[in-house]
């Protein structure tokens, strides 16, 4: 026991206070307690529970007072509350009472609820589409109390509505505020499945290109007498005769019995519709064959699996068939059928064409010929015997000593007359109507002109520029000139040389100087040669000189037009001094250079030269002939002059110049451009009048140096040549 001592207190707290005389002060000591709850744990029994409380040590004697159960005399429900209590001791005199000391909890603990779970079994449940759930008894507490307020089971997952066997479903109580929870707890329910209601049915019909099978219904027990989840597998279906057996199956799934079964399906032949349609036509090289449908009860229209045999109607001759058979086989689902039909193949039409034939005039006529056309494909004129017959209209006319024809040249349409004579085939006919007509093409006959007229003139005096020209021509059948130039080799058939007509032309400027001029005889015995004569008057004005190539076209019953029948005519004032002029040709038997003149060939030329005071003034024109082409050389600008004027006997000049060269070998073409700078040179003698003697030499060298053509070449250099015609004048 402690004691304090303060002086001068009064107080009852043992505090000393106004101490005088020195007073003593004694205090109340605090005594030391530990409190325990002696009946925790208490089970819940739905009345109120206080704790009891004792003192498990203590400093001094005491007991307990004031006991509060969690701010309480006492609870009623379940759970953990805090006692606190007084501690007196029995010593209050000397000692202090202790107030709220902590006792520990008092306990009151849940307690179990009354139930029980109950599942649902095959035994007692089938499927009916609706859902089942496990069965709960009546949830009792210890009072005797009922629902939420003892506490909850939930079975919701025990709730199924299809058919099967469910060992995972499990419930648990939640017991609230004072009951026991309940944990998982698994259960086994389960749904037996139940029986649908199938009807199936089989089937019976004739064949239509369509699958049938057996027909069937299922009844349930879902909403609407539905079986969800279920199939009805009707088995096979049948198209073709005679049918078969369908098994059928159903298949009750989740909540179904699965069943089973057979029905017939009968299927009969059908008959088809079959229309044949026999032939009349022309023979045509292929075979022909009746025509036939069949019209079945398949898609379309169709037979499917059927053959209808028109071989037997199969025909490629002409000819008349009355009773050719057919047969139809149904197959697997129609019934077989046959017949006969009347077919007919025509002869075909042919075609006999006469050819046209060509002739030259005076030629005899030519063998004629034709083309058979109408064959078809693979026929050819090889199925065909014997030959047509010909003849000819009025309108052909003949030579009565040659026999060649004596028409003008022309078309004769109609002239050949073909007929049947001894044409035949097996599947042909020949058609009076069917005989064509052909045309005579009558050309002009191959002539040969030769200039006959001078190759050089005077004008009328030296102040005249005026001069008439005589252009001649001797004109050949080309009979007696070559009959190996003219078409059918040989040509040995000569016509009457006075039919020919004569055209005189300048081929310088393509200007015709006289037409239809005429072709007389020169011998009354012999009708293959004449000539033709044409007076041309020319004006060589402002020029004191003038060449021209002159050509001669053959025309009527006649044809001939070529560059090599062309002469070189050269019109000329009589010379004054210092000049010169000439005109004629030359015959080629020595000539030289890269475009020679062919041996016999004429080298026809013109030109006029003189001095003036301005220079050398003068021209040339010259034409070559070589390996079947003509070369005309014409040169304007003379580059120098030198003469030595003619004394008693001869006269001689050299001159040269600038030239072009051309191809005029075609006179109806433009001519093609050969060299354009060309160098010329001429050298001659005139050695008097008429100038039958006079000599002449014509070079010509191209642009690069060589040597393009040279009249007369000696081995060693160009000399000159005398003249085969014309005349050569030096002043």
């Amino acid at each position: 026991m402690t004691s304090d001592v303060v002086a001068n207190s009064t107080s009852d707290s043992g505090s000393l206070a106004g101490l005088a005389g020195g007073y003593l002060a004694i205090h109340k000591a605090t005594p030391t307690a530990t409190l325990a709850v002696t009946n925790s744990p208490q089970p819940y029994n739905g009345s109120g529970q206080a704790a009891t409380v004792g003192v498990s040590a203590s400093s001094v004697s005491g007991t307990v007072a004031n006991i509060s159960t969690g701010g309480a005399a006492t609870k009623t429900n379940a759970g953990t509350y805090a006692v606190t209590a007084d501690f007196v001791p029995n010593d209050t005199t000397n000692y202090k009472t202790l107030t709220g000391l902590a006792a520990g909890d008092f306990v009151i603990q849940k307690a179990n609820a009354t139930f029980t779970v109950t599942p649902y079994t095959s035994l007692t449940t089938t499927y009916d589409g609706h859902s089942h759930t496990a069965a709960v008894t009546s949830i009792t507490g210890v009072n005797g109390e009922t629902g939420a307020t003892v506490g909850t089971v939930d079975v919701s997952h025990t709730t199924h509505i299809n058919a099967g066997t469910y060992t995972s479903d499990y419930w648990f109580f939640t017991g609230g505020t004072n009951y026991n929870d309940i944990g998982n707890t698994t259960i086994i329910d389960s749904i037996k499945k139940a029986d649908a209601v199938v009807a199936v049915s089989g089937y019976s019909g004739t064949y239509d290109g369509f699958p049938h099978g057996a027909s069937g219904s299922v009844t349930g027990v879902d909403a609407g007498g539905a079986a969800l989840g279920t199939t009805l597998n009707l088995g096979a279906t049948f198209t073709n005769y005679p049918g078969g057996t369908a098994s059928w199956t159903f298949t009750g799934g989740t909540n179904y019995n699965d069943q089973s079964g057979s029905v017939l399906i009968v299927i009969n032949k059908a008959t088809a519709v079959i229309v044949i349609t026999p032939y009349h036509v022309t023979s045509n090289t292929t075979s022909h064959t009746a025509t036939g449908t069949v019209t079945g009860v398949d898609a379309g229209g169709a037979a499917l699996g059927t053959t209808l045999d028109l071989s037997g109607t199969t025909h490629t001759d002409a000819g008349e068939y009355p009773a050719d058979p057919w047969s139809f086989s149904g197959g697997t689902n129609y019934y077989d059928a046959n017949g006969t039909v009347h077919d007919i193949i025509d002869k075909a039409h042919l075609t006999v064409t006469a050819q046209p034939a060509t002739v030259q005039y005076s030629d005899p006529l030519p063998t004629f010929t034709y083309a058979i056309t109408g064959f078809i494909s693979p026929d050819t004129v090889a199925v065909v015997s014997g030959s047509p017959a010909f003849s000819t209209a009025a309108v052909i006319t003949f030579y009565s000593g040659t026999g060649g024809v004596s028409n003008a040249p022309g078309a004769y349409t109609n002239a050949i007359i073909p007929s049947l004579g001894t044409l035949s085939a097996s599947n042909y006919d020949f058609p009076t109507a069917n005989f064509v007509k052909g045309t005579v093409t009558v050309t002009p006959e191959d002539a040969r002109p030769y200039y006959t007229g001078p190759t050089f003139v005077n004008t009328s005096g030296p102040t005249s520029t005026m001069a008439t020209v005589t252009l001649s021509a001797t004109i050949k059948d080309i009979t007696p000139v070559d009959p190996s130039a003219s078409d059918p080799h040989p040509d040995n058939y000569p016509g009457v040389i006075t039919n020919a007509k004569v055209t005189f032309i300048n081929r310088d400027t393509n200007t015709v100087l006289a037409s239809n001029v005429p072709v007389g005889l020169v011998n009354a015995g012999d009708s293959t040669v004449g000539t033709a004569t044409y007076n041309w008057t020319v004006n060589i004005s402002p020029n004191v000189s003038q060449q021209y190539t002159i050509g001669i076209i053959v025309t009527n019953y006649y044809t001939r037009n070529s560059s090599f029948d062309d002469d070189v005519v050269t019109v000329s004032v009589p010379p004054a001094a210092g000049s010169i002029t000439g005109g004629g040709y030359l015959v080629m038997s020595n000539s030289a250079g890269l475009y020679p003149g062919g041996v016999g060939t004429k080298n026809n030329f013109g030109f006029n030269c003189q001095n003036t005071k301005s220079g050398v003034k003068g021209n040339i024109n010259t034409i070559i002939r070589n390996n079947g082409r003509v070369y005309q050389i014409k040169g304007n600008s003379m580059t120098s002059l030198t003469t030595n004027p003619i004394t008693s006997t001869t006269g001689t000049a050299t001159f040269n110049g600038k030239a072009n060269i051309q191809d005029i070998t075609n006179p109806n073409a433009p001519p093609i451009s050969i060299d354009g700078n060309a160098t010329l040179q001429v050298s001659m003698a005139d050695n008097g009048e008429p100038g039958s003697n006079d000599t002449i030499s014509i070079t010509v060298f191209n642009k690069s140096g060589g040597v393009w053509f040279t009249s007369n070449w000696n081995g060693t250099t160009y000399v000159q040549q005398k003249i085969g015609g014309g005349n050569l004048q030096v002043r």
